[in-house]
């Protein structure tokens, strides 16, 4: 997750909440096949 940006910043309804440092995008309700480059992609295109 670091690699990709993202701190990790849990919610009590969202222990999962990854947070990018650079643009500050959210995410939420990551699965284990998930990539974080392209979650992180996919959400924040010009990060």
């Amino acid at each position: 997750m670091a690699k990709a940006d993202f701190y990790y910043s849990p919610l009590k309804d969202n222990d999962d909440r990854a947070l990018c440092f650079a643009c500050t995008v959210t995410l939420v309700c990551w699965e284990p096949s998930d990539s974080p480059w392209t979650e992180h992609g996919r959400h924040s295109p010009h990060c």
